[in-house]
């Protein structure tokens, strides 16, 4: 009997919902707390959640329950699956890993969760590029395979406006957040070692820049300014920038973001 895996992630991968559902990945959501508020993230407006943490609200992030990742795994099982691949942001990062290693040891069928070490579009390519290959009938050792690869090969390009929320989240140290202040200049983050951290600083602009991210993924290890590489960039404007259209903007944008070997 052939294989049928499952592919399951995590919201902070930034697959677009038909994305998803196009090649069958079960996505669990992050949880926010806004104020009094505590919900998956995907019922939070994101204009408003801007507005919150420009305002000084109290804003929060927490891995799934174990309850969310256990009947997600439930549902592939009644779906006919014959494993499941798990994949999630940074251990580093959040106890999202931990979470689903719990609810794993609940499931009938093997469940592989797999700690990418990233976060973003990085992990989205990753479970696109899994669920591909168990469309094919691809084992668990193959899914597992294709997403390693992904990964491993793909970088993080973050650029905020201010390094304060990253500071108050224990993202990155305070050292780094009072030296950007200080010179008036801001460092483009990259995920590294499961970590965020500096890639570069790049000079503060005038006015407003929209924070973003971009990932790339090079279609081979070798290669670097010439392929065009499939990449994403998530743009979250400041409520102050002309720039910003509100909720109207689309979340995922396209970008090429070359990376040197």
């Amino acid at each position: 009997m052939p294989d049928r895996v499952v592919v399951v992630t995590d919201s902070t991968a930034g697959i677009p919902p038909e994305l998803a559902a196009q090649w069958g990945i079960t996505v669990v959501q992050i949880q926010l707390q806004v104020g009094d508020r505590f919900d998956d993230e995907n019922r939070f407006d994101r204009t408003a959640l801007i507005h919150a943490l420009k305002s000084g609200g109290a804003v929060s992030t927490a891995p799934p329950d174990v309850g969310a990742f256990f009947w997600a795994y439930q549902d592939a099982v009644s779906s006919g699956a014959s494993a499941i691949v798990s994949m999630h942001l940074s251990s580093k990062l959040s106890a999202t890993v931990e979470a689903a290693h719990e609810a794993a040891q609940q499931i009938q069928i093997p469940v592989y969760v797999m700690d990418t070490a990233t976060s973003g579009m990085s992990m989205g390519f990753a479970a696109i590029s899994a669920a591909r290959v168990a469309a094919t009938a691809g084992s668990p050792r193959r899914v597992m395979g294709a997403a390693d690869h992904r990964y491993t090969t793909s970088t993080e390009l973050i650029y905020v406006d201010t390094l304060e929320y990253l500071r108050r989240g224990g993202r990155i140290g305070a050292a780094q957040a009072l030296l950007g202040t200080a010179l008036s200049i801001k460092p483009l983050l990259t995920v590294r070692n499961g970590e965020v951290t500096p890639l570069t600083r790049v000079p503060e602009p005038n006015g407003h820049w929209p924070s973003w991210s971009t990932s790339r993924s090079p279609k081979r290890p070798g290669d670097r300014w010439t392929s065009p590489w499939p990449s994403s960039a998530t743009m979250n404007a400041s409520p102050e920038s002309p720039s910003n259209c509100g909720s109207g903007c689309p979340r995922y944008r396209t970008a090429c973001s070359p990376r040197r070997a």
